[in-house]
């Protein structure tokens, strides 16, 4: 098979696969619904109760949300593919197993960047204030959301059980939440061990959450080595996933 005829069929899979997953409701609330609550409800109030700014404090936060837990649903049938299934259409469409991974982590990009801009859209219409630096905001989120959707499908080739399999990436995109900075500074973990308040800051949904908010100016630090933690952090996630995926598929 040429390279062409190859990179048609990803894409032609991904297609599919993008649309199909789109008529699921847990998808579409969590993309739209869930996209718009963040910003119209959690944002707003908690802007009137703490800070004015906090609405827009929140937004890279939310983005950095997406990666971890948006992706989870797309790349979370790999598990079936790992466990040697595949989905009926493959049959009239032949792809090898990589094929199919690279699909999953292109769906998983464009249903992060599309809650991504419901976010967007929903700041620009509540504060009735068009901001087009927050779009680059969350440029952060692209190496961040390769780098988990990445290790998500490593854990589904090692794990191999959709039970136990979504059970553990769920509790890990949970931690990867609450031991951040996505919702509130570094400073709220203040009294905490000073090697906590290091593993919160070394996470990369905080380094990819306090970038977005150096590209809006809110952020009280060093954007260029918070760039060159989030490079290197998505490199070696994506570098090691890429690995323990690439031995599995060799079995």
């Amino acid at each position: 098979m040429s390279l062409g005829r190859y990179i048609y069929r990803i894409l032609l899979v991904s297609r599919i696969t993008f649309f199909s997953w789109f008529r699921v409701q847990q998808v579409l609330v969590g993309v739209f619904l869930t996209s718009i609550l963040y910003i119209a409800v959690f944002g707003l109030v908690m802007s009137r109760l703490i800070d004015e700014k906090y609405i827009l404090f929140i937004l890279p936060g939310v983005v950095a949300i997406y990666a971890a837990t948006l992706t989870i649903i797309p790349i979370g049938t790999i598990v079936h593919t790992a466990m040697g299934r595949s989905e009926l259409y493959l049959y009239a469409i032949p792809i090898p197993r990589f094929g199919i991974i690279a699909s999953r982590l292109i769906v998983a990009i464009l249903i992060v960047e599309i809650a991504s801009a419901v976010s967007i859209f929903s700041y620009w219409i509540i504060l009735a204030e068009p901001n087009y630096m927050l779009f680059i905001a969350t440029l952060p989120a692209v190496p961040l959301t390769v780098a988990i959707s990445l290790m998500y499908i490593a854990l589904a080739f090692i794990i191999r059980d959709p039970p136990k399999y979504f059970t553990i990436v769920s509790s890990i995109a949970g931690a990867l939440i609450v031991l951040s900075t996505a919702y509130y500074p570094v400073e709220a973990f203040r009294h905490f061990p000073d090697a906590f308040i290091a593993l919160v800051e070394l996470n990369p949904v905080s380094v990819a959450s306090d970038l977005g908010r150096a590209f809006l100016g809110i952020y009280v630090g060093d954007p260029i080595q918070k760039t060159y933690l989030l490079i290197l952090e998505a490199i070696l996630i994506s570098a090691l996933s890429i690995r323990v995926t690439a031995r599995r598929l060799e079995r």
